[in-house]
């Protein structure tokens, strides 16, 4: 749950969220196994002690990981229809991308 990380990237963010944004981010995501009471509740253990800095530069990180893993996402979604429609219409061309493959 990638929208989590970016909402909830650290422990003091966590410290400060309200139930209500959580609720409508699980809502929105459409996950039950979890209400927002519990995920606070995990949020806000006590963080580990390490090095000044230590949790900048991993939440720098995180969003870095995040924006890549997004693009893979969409990348993947977009191949997929891309194959489906090739499924369907076998010598027909599909969508604005059906000369990339040629030119690679």
């Amino acid at each position: 749950m990638l929208d989590l990380w970016e909402t909830v990237p650290t422990p003091d963010k966590a410290a400060r969220i309200r139930e209500p944004t959580i609720a409508k981010l699980l809502k929105r995501h459409r996950i039950r196994r979890f209400d927002a009471a519990r995920v606070l509740e995990m949020l806000r253990q006590p963080p580990l002690k390490v090095a000044a800095g230590s949790t900048e530069s991993a939440s720098a990180h995180v969003t870095t990981l995040i924006a890549r893993i997004r693009l893979v996402n969409r990348q993947l979604k977009q191949a997929h229809h891309r194959l489906d429609c090739l499924n369907r219409q076998p010598r027909r061309s599909c969508g604005a991308g059906a000369g990339a493959d040629k030119a690679a």
